[in-house]
């Protein structure tokens, strides 16, 4: 190489930034920064002038705070192989407005959006662009889910049950538009436990009708009564033949669930 030396103003980057103010120098006009190793480009009014990124800024993500704008990058002329791992982090990204969350709603692909986060406990925008808390989607579900009691395997305190005997039981659903049904086991364990009123009602014979199994009788917003009938109970298997009993011999515990 030739041997030409040209030297040009010099200093530390407290010499441009802080000194006295900071150094103006005149427009056009190019000085080293000691301390990071590049140069600083002046326009006569800027205090410290402009400074220039290295090619180890670029490449290794350490491009100071604001010192690229939109303005100042051509499209295309940053490939993603250029950006480093992690290089962009959450707090360089864009501001994001309150209640919202960045993706894309438009059909087809296309620029990022701003997609909406809706609290809206009863969904009434039925929106199929926007988002839903956890409260809301959990206060919804919570008004359309109906409540349920289920009073447990009872047997009379032990006696076992009763023909034409009838029990009654207190729940707390608090309102009357419910529906039920009564289930019988062979123990407190639910062994075997059929529900009454789907597979037991009524035979029809030559001379009479004679109903069998159990029924809801008595219904408020806090109890509710199941009757037996005196004819104990009836089973229909799915060979269309009847398996009779009496309550207390085989099935002697019953129980009423509820749904209101």
């Amino acid at each position: 190489m030739p041997n030409i030396q040209v030297r040009l103003r010099r200093g530390s980057a407290t010499d441009h930034d802080t000194t006295s103010g900071g150094f103006t120098g005149a427009e056009g006009e190019v000085t080293v920064d000691t301390t990071n190793d590049t140069l600083r480009v002046h326009d006569g009014s800027t205090p410290g002038g402009i400074r220039l990124a290295k090619h180890d800024d670029l490449v290794s993500g350490a491009v100071p705070d604001n010192a690229v704008s939109t303005a100042k990058i051509v499209d295309g002329a940053v490939t993603t192989v250029k950006i480093a791992d992690d290089g962009v982090t959450f707090a360089k990204m864009q501001n994001i407005n309150t209640a919202k969350v960045i993706g894309r709603t438009t059909a087809g692909s296309g620029d990022p959006e701003e997609v909406t986060i809706l609290d809206e406990d009863t969904m009434t925008s039925d929106s199929a662009t926007a988002l839903a808390t956890q409260q809301s989607i959990k206060a919804y579900v919570d008004s359309q889910v109906l409540s349920k009691y289920d009073s447990g395997w009872f047997n009379d305190s032990g006696s076992g049950l009763s023909n034409g005997s009838s029990y009654a039981f207190s729940h707390t659903l608090g309102t009357t538009e419910a529906v039920g049904a009564v289930w019988m086991a062979k123990d407190a364990n639910g062994t075997d436990a059929i529900k009454v009123d789907s597979v037991m009602f009524q035979e029809t014979s030559t001379s009479s009708t004679v109903e069998y199994g159990a029924m809801l009788t008595f219904f408020t917003n806090s109890s509710v009564t199941v009757q037996l009938s005196a004819s104990g109970w009836t089973r229909w298997d799915t060979g269309g033949n009847r398996d009779s009993n009496n309550w207390g011999t085989t099935y002697t515990h019953i129980k009423v669930v509820l749904v209101g």
